[in-house]
């Protein structure tokens, strides 16, 4: 079931930019939803996640569901290709990542929290490249691209998200920072020490507990 404020979100856009009305808004995003092998996990395009300011975006923190906002229902719908059905499916396979289970930041404040985060996000990155597209480095770098245009667009534009401009080392690496990561083509202990020093994170046995909770290499294609 689609929810009433995401069918009106994808409605309202669709006139804003003087594009055709479009029609059987809830039947086409709930065929996209059952294409998808979420491994039993409920995606839902939620007007909570991250609406206010209109950009691509997902979340894992609900058990049993990932979030998706609703600018992705906009996507879908009034921009169907095989670029967004990729940046897609690869967003949904970066929260079921996370869903396997991140390195915890409990009690972490600065560097340490800051780097464990980012490592979680690389590792997401790489694991939903592992999971959707058969570890194919291009795909999810066509989905970072796909991603990053839009949102940098929307960032720069609006004045809800002027702060964005300006941060540096917030929870999540840039999007240029992510695409370099994966054009290593390899997770593994190397890049957890390269995210360290770039973090600033000096904590030589936190490091060494992040690595060994992250033995196990992806390696792209």
């Amino acid at each position: 079931m689609i929810s009433i404020p995401v069918r009106i979100y994808v409605y309202y856009k669709a006139i804003q930019w003087k594009m055709d009305k479009p029609k059987g808004i809830g039947k086409r995003l709930n065929n996209y939803r059952k294409s998808i092998n979420s491994n039993g996990y409920i995606i839902v395009f939620s007007c909570f996640q991250s609406a206010l300011n209109g950009i691509l975006n997902a979340g894992s923190i609900i058990p049993k569901i990932i979030t998706i906002s609703p600018r992705w229902a906009v996507q879908l719908i009034l921009f169907d290709s095989s670029e967004t059905r990729n940046a897609f499916l690869i967003t949904i396979g970066h929260e079921l990542t996370h869903k396997d289970g991140d390195f915890s930041m409990l009690s972490k404040e600065g560097p340490d929290r800051i780097f464990i985060s980012w490592v979680n996000e690389v590792h997401a990155d790489f694991g939903a490249a592992e999971k959707m597209v058969n570890g194919c480095k291009q795909k999810l770098l066509d989905s970072i691209n796909y991603k990053s245009e839009i949102n940098e667009s929307i960032i720069n534009s609006s004045k809800l998200n002027k702060n964005e401009k300006n941060r540096k080392l917030g929870s999540h690496p840039s999007w240029s920072q992510r695409k370099k990561y994966v054009e290593r083509g390899t997770f593994d202990d190397e890049l957890i020490k390269e995210i360290a020093k770039t973090t600033g994170c000096y904590n030589t046995e936190l490091i060494k507990k992040v690595r060994e909770y992250y033995k196990s290499p992806i390696i792209l294609q």
